[in-house]
């Protein structure tokens, strides 16, 4: 059997002797042979690129003429190895494909499953002959109630036909349309299914059977089904949608015949001048020419006209429009029409774009083309508060209303962001709804319709001599067609990281030494590759001694093909290089995840076909360079662009040969050297980098839009415009320099405020700034603007110096139902602004899963600030601090290896970019300086001088949050005046500090002006009372000492924050902890101190939310010292308590917690974990809690004593053996040791491990894991298999308990809940549950978690019950208690004891 490419032969045994001759058993390969010789030799006499092709053209033309000649038919003919050879390496890598042979068993198949499936036709329809007029009645009658809306009716009518004819296929069928058409795919496929089977020969139940296969993923079914298609009769439609299947489902075993056969079809269906039913993407991937995929454009956008007209004349439809007039003067009216304004590719790099557009010059409208108008994403969000007029396009409105509603609108410019690509609106386009159209991003290729008149270009990726092919003007850009979100982050660019286990996925070698192998790495969708370029790298790294390619893991199916082909080149799936690294590797995740981990790798392999876009701007973004081959389509020079603009025009190459030496050289020691100076260059320019500088992108596109309407106005047709470099002439005004940024917005400079670069403020400037802030200030006073600015050494709102007096209130420790009341208290007590952290535990609680509800409602706390007339200072995450669990970082960070928190750590960064992608578009529009609302200043990081030195991540901080809105507001850093505040804060941001009643105001202010030249002074802390910690001593402050230093610094003129103001209660388990600052810097040894539950820290306002004598001492003083213009002080008085004594509760059934049912009620996943070693919280999934581990001890022979040691505690442990409670441990003890008793089975041993809060201040948080976090042992050896069940206590969970037992009348010997109910009459007041007699636990009322009670140890004795908790009538209350009690009896109590009596011993 003769093959042409045989690929089980090796490259060598291709006898290039024999080209010319003929054979008797394959003719067509002759002829190529022979059209390769023709085209060589044609293209040795020719130069220049465009005779080059049209050699391929001519040749590929013979070609095909004498395989007509030949074999008598079209279909027979394949397309010509040459015209193959612009899209192949050189030489060909192996084909499989018999070309004769194939297509005549393709031939003889075809014929028999026909007449196969002719006789079943036949036989079914035979059955329903005499039926036929009742069963058409049926079906007319089911259409036309269809037809009027009148689903219901219609669906009766068609289920009592299938009632009465339950085999008819077109009853079935159009059952199955039904299904389709109302999103059940399943149901859909299986009546597809049975028509199908039932009426082979009707083309349309297999096609859209087909059609629904595609949807659910089914490639290998749908591929068989268009083939069917192409048998009965559809000829071209369904090879290309053959093709299209085989593609993105990487089926390759009949790749090269079908691309053949649709290629050769198609050029008789443009020589017919018929449409080709192909989209130009899956056209841009075969040889044609740049001719026939403009033919084909043309064709694809013609079939998304709104007028059979136009679809003949291909002309645009000109419907009765009234285009808008320009005199030069007024603003250019710009519209951007997209369908991803969302979570995609094109709005992650559009984002930042929208805030630099000149609101002077430009008159801004974005359409959203959307298949769900109400559901927005952050994308969405965060580019609505910089447009004008943000407009969704649903897909159900018509062309005709969306033209209308663009004409009515008298857009100027209309740009189409989403060609040929999914859910994009070309009809409207159609329509010419604006009289300048032009297209960019999308799919980079030509309309080859007129309605369009510019298509964003650059001259690398639409050179000159392409223009001819192209139906639109090409607008030149100076450096790159392509917009790249300039505020992007991804880690330190540049740094060879470490390899992460779960990026590799455990293929790091056993005997790994640290030495890498060099990384090709692909990270684009496998659909966009075909088994050419495949072949291509493959035949690189088997050059290659120590290479590696990594390919990103699409589907299990795909991955499997990958290794099946690449077997068939010699590289077994279990192939590894000489570093014992595989050879192949397959990166699972999405989304970012490429992104995250790109700097392991060393080399980019473009795909030449189809570039990279954002991939490969992200890649250079993190310093990987790229190699690319340019070829003749937009799309395949996009990367070519890219790395020119990036300075890296070496990494383009002219030829496959090119490509394949240059890859193999940059393996060499002195290609990784040339590899590693293009890195340094990317990390080191990518600021300066004119692909990254999102600002001058902007300003040249406002430029090209200028030349647009020029053009428009004095020549009506569009010609070819060239944007001049803007960089060189461009005034980069200093912009972020300290707080001017507010007035700077507020005058008009939006450009320069959000410039990338940062540029000191020049002295030659302070005097023109202080003159625009006058007048600024001026304009704002007759125009009664709303402001809040700096100017000098003062705030100023609304044009008047102003004094802040502000108290911190935690919305997450005060329950959602109380907030107003409290707020509103906190406005009486004289206080005109509220401070807040934003806790990302309580809005994150699991990875990816967001909550804005209950506590989490920051919109409605925000609005309730307004609404009350109180202004916000915001302190927002990641990291608060607060004596929050965990400093208000997630717990699942730390299931993250080797995650640096608070740092520039790209995993740490990369997550809270997510949440701040969902966060910030919800808070932006309540920044004062924006419409009014209640935010004034936005903290960046919280006190990061006493933490890390980072500036690089403190400079993200502020960027991140600018660049998604919050750019209106002045930004802040508190912490305390020393040379590490300098080191540790940025200096356009204002420097704040912290006060005690016993700290020195001059000395203070002198310290801090030290470092803060100028500026108003801002106290961010100011304590009235202190936190306390279980076993320590209840914590105030005098009356007397406080109000007099609150006086002190007001007098001072320093605006004040109450830290805190109101407290609240660490309800559930949400308290935190602290780290010993004297302890060493061994974080296992650190001195824990957990916080209480309450948090009323001794504030003007109590836990309950009463006023104390604080609160009306404070109010005077402030009456006495600020006057802020049109603020008055109340002088309302409340009662002093509102709390109400229920009396005692009795408990009336228990249930143990250790029993087997409880357990697995209470589970984290219904059933226990098995493991070799005891897992940490983290690693089982588990936020808060309890974890129960067991084990069994190896059996002693001789009876004794076995010590047992939990190594790294966290935090607190109760042991038993064989059912006997031994005693408790925790992570303060020095040995964490118990002795249990020796057996011959060897004993069970129970350790049930709480987790009473996650460090967030001090040493040691980042690494505040939970459990056991370094195993145990057993007399000095390591103990083995372990089972345990994580147990976080769901409130859910708890109150569904069974309560099985009534005997309460003793304390058990194991931890267990109690349960009991009582009788509230009348309104509900605030209580205190009173544990006088109990040791510790956790208390619930009605399903509510109360907190931790631990009166064992002080000083906190009662919990705090708010009223909303109560009902009238019963209530339920359910207490876990882990040890004992003396009574079962509880009280309610109407006075919280928060200083009881301390024990030390846990």
């Amino acid at each position: 059997m003769n093959r042409w490419n045989n690929p089980s032969l090796p490259y060598t045994t291709r006898d290039k002797s024999k080209r010319g001759c003929r054979c008797s058993c394959n003719c067509l390969s002759c002829f190529a042979a022979l059209g390769e010789c023709i085209f060589e030799s044609v293209v040795w006499v020719t130069s220049s690129k465009t005779r080059s092709m049209i050699a391929a053209i001519l040749c590929y033309c013979l070609l095909s003429t004498c395989a007509l000649f030949i074999f008598g038919s079209w279909e027979n003919s394949a397309v010509s190895e040459e015209l193959w050879m612009r899209y192949t390496p050189e030489p060909l890598l192996p084909i499989s494909i018999n070309i004769e042979e194939d297509l005549l068993r393709e031939d003889q198949i075809r014929r028999a499953t026909l007449k196969t499936w002719t006789e079943i036709s036949r036989s079914n329809k035979a059955k329903f002959i005499d039926d036929k007029n009742e069963v058409d009645a049926l079906v007319k009658e089911y259409q036309t109630l269809k037809k009027k809306n009148n689903v219901t009716e219609a669906l009766l009518v068609l289920d009592t036909a299938l009632i009465r004819f339950p085999d008819h296929p077109d009853i079935i069928g159009h059952k199955a349309s039904y299904c389709k058409d109302i999103g059940k795919y399943e149901e859909s496929m299986h009546l597809y299914e049975r028509a199908e089977e039932l009426d082979p020969m009707h083309p349309s139940y297999a096609n859209q059977l087909a059609w629904v296969y595609r949807h659910l993923e089914k490639g290998v079914k749908s591929k068989e089904m268009y083939k069917k298609v192409h048998y009965v009769g559809q000829k071209l439609n369904a090879l290309v949608a053959v093709l299209d299947v085989s593609w993105k489902h990487n089926l390759w075993e009949d790749y090269y015949w079908l691309a053949g056969s649709v290629v050769d079809e198609s050029k008789i269906y443009l020589s017919k001048k018929q449409r080709v039913p192909m989209n130009p993407y899956l056209a841009i991937h075969l040889p044609f020419s740049m001719n026939e995929i403009f033919q084909i454009s043309r064709d694809s956008a013609m079939s998304h006209d709104p007028s059979s007209i136009v679809r003949t004349l291909y002309y645009p439809a000109m419907m009765n429009y009234k285009y808008p007039t320009y005199d030069g003067k007024r603003r250019i009216r710009v519209g951007y029409l997209s369908p991803d304004i969302r979570h995609h590719a094109v709005g992650i790099q559009i984002r930042s774009m929208f805030q630099y557009h000149d609101r002077d010059q430009f008159e801004i409208f974005v359409y959203s083309a959307t298949t769900d108008p109400k559901n927005h994403d952050f994308i969405y969000k965060t580019i609505e508060p910089h447009v004008e007029h943000m407009i969704d396009l649903p897909s159900t409105q018509t062309w005709e209303s969306a033209g209308q509603m663009i004409n009515d609108a008298q857009v100027d410019i209309l740009i189409d962001m989403g060609l040929f690509t999914a859910y994009s609106r070309m009809d409207i386009f159609a329509a010419k709804p604006a009289p300048i159209q032009a297209c960019w991003l999308g799919l980079a290729v030509t309309t080859g319709a007129y309605h369009y008149d510019y298509i964003i270009a650059d001259k690398i990726s639409l050179p000159e001599e392409m223009e001819e092919y192209y139906s639109e003007k090409a607008v030149w850009m100076p450096h790159s067609y392509h917009i790249f979100d300039h505020k992007q982050y991804y880690g330190n660019p540049g740094d060879r990281m470490r390899p992460r286990h779960d990026f590799f996925q455990g293929e790091i070698p056993q005997n790994f030494d640290g030495k890498l192998p060099f990384f090709y790495c692909n990270f684009q969708n496998n659909y966009r590759f075909d088994p050419i370029i495949f072949y291509e790298w493959l035949t690189i790294i088997k050059s290659t001694d120590d290479s590696t390619l990594i390919l990103k893991h699409h589907t299990e199916d795909s991955t499997e093909i990958f290794k099946r082909e690449a077997e068939k080149l010699g590289i077994p799936r279990n192939s590894r290089n000489s570093l014992g690294w595989p050879r192949i590797m397959y990166m699972r995740g999405a989304g970012l995840d490429h992104v995250k981990h790109k700097s392991v790798c060393d080399l980019h392999l473009d795909i030449p076909k189809y570039n990279g876009h954002s991939t490969t701007g992200d890649l250079l973004w993190g310093g990987v360079p790229v190699l690319t081959y340019p070829l003749e389509s937009m799309a395949a020079r996009a990367a070519a662009s890219f790395v020119s603009a990036s300075g890296l025009p070496e990494m383009v190459t002219h030829s496959w040969t090119e490509y394949r030496e240059k890859a193999i050289y940059y393996s060499t020691p002195a290609g990784r050297a040339d590899i590693e100076r293009m890195r340094q260059h990317l990390t080191t320019n990518r600021m300066t980098n004119p692909l990254f500088d999102t600002f001058l992108f902007v300003k040249h596109l406002e430029e090209s839009y200028r030349m647009m309407m020029d053009v428009h106005h004095h020549e009506k047709y569009p010609r070819r415009l060239e944007v001049k470099n803007l960089q060189s002439i461009h005034a980069r005004v200093p912009s972020q320099c300290l707080y001017y940024k507010n007035i700077r917005d507020i005058v008009g400079d939006k450009q320069a405020a959000h410039h990338p670069h940062v540029f000191a403020l020049r002295t030659t400037m302070r005097m023109q700034l202080a003159c625009v802030l006058f007048l600024s200030l001026c304009l704002l006073v007759s125009c009664q603007q709303k402001s809040f600015v700096v100017v000098g050494d003062q705030f100023v709102k609304d044009g008047n110096p102003y004094t802040i007096v502000s108290g911190s209130f935690h919305y997450f420790r005060i329950h959602p139902s109380l907030w107003a009341d409290r707020l509103q208290k906190a406005k009486d007590g004289g206080l005109n602004t509220i401070e807040t952290y934003v806790a990302w535990n309580v809005h994150e609680p699991e990875e990816g899963q967001y909550n804005w509800e209950g506590l989490g409602d920051i919109e409605k706390f925000l609005t309730l600030c307004q609404k009350i007339g109180l202004l916000v200072i915001f302190r927002p995450t990641p990291y608060i601090c607060a004596e929050w669990e965990g400093g208000g970082i997630p717990y699942w960070l730390l299931a993250k290896p080797d995650v640096a928190q608070r740092s520039s750590d790209p995993v740490f960064l990369s997550t809270h970019d997510r949440f701040l992608d969902e966060f910030i578009p919800r808070v932006s529009r309540f920044q004062y300086n924006l419409n009014g609302g209640p935010i004034i200043i936005n903290q960046i990081e919280n006190e990061y001088v006493y933490y890390g030195t980072d500036l690089g991540y403190i400079r993200y901080l502020k960027d991140a949050f600018e660049s998604r809105g919050m750019n209106k507001v002045i930004s802040i850093m508190c912490g305390a005046p020393s040379p590490k505040m300098a080191a540790t804060s940025l200096s356009d941001t204002l420097r704040t500090i912290n006060a005690g009643s016993d700290t020195n105001v001059t000395q203070l202010l002198s310290d801090w002006r030290s470092y803060q030249k100028e500026g108003p002074a801002l106290v961010t802390e100011y304590y009235p009372g202190w936190l306390d910690h279980w076993s320590q001593p209840h914590q105030t402050r005098s009356l007397k000492d406080t109000a007099a230093k609150f006086a002190e610094l007001l007098q001072n003129g320093i605006s004040v924050n109450f830290y805190m103001y109101h407290g609240g209660t660490n309800f559930g388990f949400y308290n935190g902890a602290n780290g010993d600052s004297t302890s060493d810097n061994n974080y296992f040894n650190l001195n824990y101190q957990p916080i209480t539950t309450s948090y009323d820290y001794d504030a003007p306002l109590s836990e309950a939310g009463d006023p104390t004598p604080k609160y009306y001492a404070y109010r005077e003083i402030i009456r006495k010292y600020v006057n802020n213009v049109g603020e008055e002080i109340s002088t309302k008085i409340y009662p002093e308590r509102t709390s109400r004594n229920y009396g005692s509760i009795q408990m009336t059934s228990s249930v143990r917690l250790l029993d087997p049912d409880t357990l697995s009620h209470l589970s984290l996943y219904n059933q226990p974990n098995q493991t070799n070693w005891p897992p940490t919280f983290e690693k089982n999934g588990q936020d808060y809690g309890f974890m129960l581990y067991r084990t069994r001890i190896l059996p002693h022979i001789d009876d004794g004593l076995i010590d047992i040691q939990t190594i790294a505690l966290r935090d607190r442990a109760l042991i038993w053996s064989d059912g006997e409670y031994i005693g408790n441990i925790s992570r303060n003890d020095g040995n964490n040791r118990v002795q249990i008793n020796a057996t011959l089975e060897g004993p069970i041993v129970d350790i049930l491990v709480e987790n009473m809060g996650r460090i967030g201040f001090w040493l040691g948080s980042q690494y505040d894991q939970k459990g056991i976090i370094r195993g145990v042992t057993a007399d000095g050896n390591y103990v083995f298999n372990w089972t345990s069940w994580s147990l976080p206590l769901r409130d859910e969970d708890v109150i569904s308990l069974n309560f099985t037992s009534q005997d309460v009348s003793s304390p058990h010997d194991h931890p267990t809940f109690y349960r009991a109910e009582f009788n509230v009459q009348g309104q509900p007041q605030n209580t205190y549950l009173l544990l006088d007699g109990w040791t510790k636990g956790q208390a619930w009322i009605n399903g509510f978690n109360l907190g931790r009670y631990w009166p064992a140890v002080g000083p906190q004795k009662t919990l705090y019950v708010p009223n909303v908790v109560l009902k009238r009538g019963k209530n339920e209350i359910i207490l876990l208690e882990l040890h004992q009690f003396t009574a079962p009896v509880v009280q309610l109590v109407d006075e919280p004891i928060l200083n009881g009596t301390i024990h030390t011993r846990w």
